[in-house]
């Protein structure tokens, strides 16, 4: 029933070795969550600067003809020859 302070010890020392491996495997998992988390953030912030390039690019695609066209009018008015 009562257990030797030896048995004790080394029951310890086997529920430790089992806490300590289980809680090895979480930190290494949280490296590798957080290496994936960086990874997913450098692609989503790629995407989102393409996407800005592409929007002043239609932008740019857009309003060129409507300028264009007002310098030709102001040229015109202006009497062109």
């Amino acid at each position: 029933m009562f257990q030797s302070k030896k048995e004790v010890a080394k029951r310890a020392a086997k529920i430790g070795l089992v806490i300590a491996a289980a809680a090895a495997g979480p930190v290494f998992a949280a490296g590798e969550v957080e290496a994936g988390m960086t990874e997913l953030q450098t692609t989503v912030m790629t995407y989102i600067g393409l996407g800005i390039t592409a929007g002043f690019a239609l932008l740019a695609a857009s309003l060129a003809p409507d300028v264009g066209m007002g310098l030709v009018k102001k040229w015109v008015k202006k009497g062109a020859k």
